[in-house]
């Protein structure tokens, strides 16, 4: 799980920001939507609010892009337009199976290269948890690689492996295998960067979205996820009655017409049931049904794993219910250990009353002198003000007055005046 992002020189976002994962142990309201563990409460959800093209969506592809430098994946170019500078900066903080470690990398988008990267292992105090050490366990820049503080080790690699080692193309704790007996932390530790890293999983809601690949494997060979998922698209659509996956495609109805030759037939294999007739569910039923099947794979691997889900516009199609109801999988006591960060444009959910606390909700906007994207914490807001607002009062209404910073007032009606004027 993720405890804290920092992103500099990212699209958008020109200068450093940091996003905390980290809840305020003095609000005592939704504990249920937290973790607690090594001295920290470690948020469960993060939402992204704001108007539309100010950086919601950049904040969760700097996760996603953030997997992909760490297992040396194929990645977008990272850095701000508006400025004369090509090296974007990552550090995360994150915790697996009670280990915590920070990570952070500096990458050369031009010369598509690793300029530095360090990794650290954090250790709580005993006596007091708001005292963490670190220990360095590797960092590799242009002088070369330190192994835990020394310059030592290389003896212990082979030519080939040298060559990965001092190669700026390659992260190092991808390209590398740490001997147990030589390297025992490194060793646990680049087990643990993969596994973090591989459990980052982005949804995005458009053209490519409805990949169903997840769910497909699931409900093939798991039957604990082909409940799960029959459950979820049940209790999620109410002219269902049931659904389900067949090995064949069953239906009530001629299906001849709909199906095309770019038709994938694995797709209509998914049935749903519609007043006693069994047809295929990518058919028959709604893009927002289609769109939580596709949802409920990820949602399954990622509870059941502890994954982190990220997904861009969660409320794309999908009654403000069902979004509610997918958010409240993440912020309740059965969930242990995964997360949810995702961007919306809902202000029902903007809901301090009954589904957030001040600090999962963050919001974006576009400085009026530079341009650039801001982000706010609304927790600063809240507790810094003179007139502060509650932790639990309804705070759509200051929204929507622009109290969290400038929102558009599309005046359309004189251009509409116009247009019918011309005609």
């Amino acid at each position: 799980m993720i405890t804290s992002l920092r992103l500099r020189n990212f699209k958008t976002f020109a200068e450093e920001i940091e996003i905390s994962f980290t809840g305020s142990f003095s609000i005592k309201r939704f504990l249920c939507n937290t973790f607690e563990t090594k001295g920290k409460r470690v948020l469960k959800t993060i939402g992204f609010y704001g108007p539309n093209n100010t950086g919601k969506t950049c904040l969760i592809l700097a996760l996603a892009n953030l997997r992909a430098l760490m297992l040396n994946e194929s990645h977008e170019d990272l850095c701000n337009s508006f400025i004369k500078n090509n090296v974007t900066y990552f550090k995360v903080e994150y915790i697996i199976k009670d280990r915590m470690y920070s990570y952070d990398v500096s990458y050369d988008n031009k010369e598509k290269k690793y300029i530095r990267e360090e990794l650290n292992k954090l250790t709580v105090a005993p006596s007091n948890s708001s005292m963490i050490s670190s220990k360095t366990l590797i960092v590799k820049d242009k002088n070369g690689v330190i192994f835990g503080g020394s310059k030592n080790g290389s003896g212990n690699f082979g030519k080939e492996t040298l060559m990965k080692m001092f190669s700026p193309s390659l992260p190092i704790l991808k390209s590398l295998e740490f001997a147990e007996d030589i390297f025992p932390d490194l060793y646990q530790a680049q087990k643990d960067y993969i596994e973090f890293a591989s459990s980052i999983i982005l949804v995005r809601n458009d053209k490519h979205f409805l990949d169903i690949r997840p769910t497909l494997e699931l409900i093939k060979n798991d039957l604990k996820a082909r409940k799960f998922i029959s459950e979820f698209i049940k209790n999620s659509d109410l002219h269902i009655s049931d659904f389900g996956f067949s090995d064949n495609i069953e239906t009530d109805v001629d299906v001849s017409n709909f199906v095309k030759p770019s038709t994938n037939l694995e797709t209509l294999k998914f049935y749903s049931v519609h007043k006693g007739y069994k047809v295929p569910s990518f058919i028959f039923d709604s893009l927002g049904t289609q769109k939580i099947i596709a949802l409920s794979g990820y949602i399954y691997q990622a509870i059941k794993n502890g994954g982190i889900l990220l997904i861009d516009e969660i409320d794309g199609s999908l009654h403000h219910i069902l979004t509610r109801a997918i958010i409240s999988l993440f912020n309740n006591d059965l969930n242990k250990r995964a997360q949810l960060v995702f961007t919306t444009h809902d202000l029902l959910l903007l809901d301090l009353e009954k589904l957030f606390r001040k600090d999962q909700i963050y919001l974006t906007n576009i400085h009026e002198k530079t341009g650039e994207s801001v982000l706010v914490h609304l927790s600063d807001i809240t507790s810094k003000d003179e007139d502060g607002i509650r932790g639990d009062e309804d705070i759509r209404k200051h929204y929507l007055h622009g109290r969290f910073g400038k929102l558009p007032s599309p005046e359309l009606f004189d251009v509409l005046e116009e247009t019918l004027d011309e005609q």
